[in-house]
Order: C-alpha cells, then structure tokens, then sequence
C-alpha cells in the first residue's frame, strides 16, 4: 500500500521570499509529483545547495534557479490558481525537501505567508 504526504511535524511560520526554485526556461515553476497522491508540488529551497542536491537526487531537470521575490504573492498566485480548478490536480508548495535517515522524504508545506 501505497501512502501519500502526512503531517509528522507541527506548524510553524517560515517565509520564502528569498528561496530559491527550480524552473524550466520559459520561467515556469518545477512540478514534481509524489506517490501516494494527484497533486503537484512546486520545490523552494533556502539554499542553492539544497536544491541541487534534491533535484540531482530524483533527477528531475530544470533550465534556470528563480529567486521567490515576494512570498505572499507567490502563495496567493498558486491559491488563486488553484481555485480556478483549471488542472486536474492542485499546486502545493514545499520547502527545503530532503531524504531522512530512515528512506522517507521529509520537507516544510507552505500554507500561507503573514505580512
């Protein structure tokens, strides 16, 4: 049985004006999909060497890094794109992704930015 992404942690405040993510040459955000659901998931990462080591590691390619200049937008652009229901899936963004000790993926989910 195949199982999706589940909350193991807390929630806790992170901004991510300043991250960086991987995207393709027409400056559109990488999409990576994870077993266990349909959604779509947008990477940022809080450093330049984190998101080189992730995307060599599930060996996704990309074209450019992007700064995320304005994290509140951002998350609103990706909220309102999903309200629109345009996809058959929703955007979800994560931070900081890596692999833990025991085989599972572990990463931030970015529900939204205070001011």
């Amino acid at each position: 049985m195949t199982t999706g992404p589940h909350l193991v942690g807390r929630v806790t405040e992170l901004s991510i004006s300043g991250y960086l993510m991987p995207a393709h040459m027409n400056r559109q955000p990488v999409m990576i999909g994870m077993a266990g659901t349909n959604d779509m998931f947008i990477v940022v990462f809080s450093s330049e060497e984190k998101l080189r080591v992730f995307m060599d590691a599930v060996n996704v390619d990309y074209d450019r890094i992007q700064m995320v200049t304005n994290g509140s937008e951002f998350i609103e652009s990706i909220d309102e794109e999903n309200g629109r229901k345009t996809r058959p899936f929703l955007l979800r963004i994560i931070a900081d992704p890596y692999k833990h000790e025991n085989g599972n993926w572990r990463f931030i989910e970015i529900f939204g930015e205070g001011d």
